[in-house]
């Protein structure tokens, strides 16, 4: 399981590598960009309840949740460039009709990784 993590976190990469960073999580106090609030929530032992640190764009420490900071990134349109759709509209289930049977509208399924 641990390898399909980081297979999967390689793929954020790449998308934040062609598509720019994303939009700026825990507005208006302790900005980040995108990527680097899953980095951190990645740093933090990804967890699924409870509270993680990040260092917000001013170098203030800040709290954020999976639920609430880290999910929307996936789950909203627009979310990493202005028309993006969702990355959960394709990657939608751990099924054939899924792209890459990769589920990332749960914390189970982003743990889970691709095929």
């Amino acid at each position: 399981m641990k390898a399909k993590w980081f297979v999967t976190l390689g793929l954020f990469l790449l998308l934040a590598a062609l598509f720019g960073s994303g939009v700026s999580a825990a507005e208006p106090a302790g900005q980040i960009e995108a990527v680097k609030l899953i980095g951190a929530w990645v740093d933090a032992g990804a967890p699924e309840t409870g509270t993680f640190k990040f260092t917000g764009k001013d170098g203030k420490t800040y709290e954020a949740t999976f639920a609430d900071d880290v999910l929307p990134l996936f789950t909203t349109k627009d979310a990493w460039f202005k028309g993006s759709d969702a990355c959960s509209t394709c990657h939608y289930a751990v099924s054939k009709d899924s792209a890459h049977e990769m589920d990332l509208g749960t914390y189970k399924g982003i743990l889970t990784g691709a095929d």
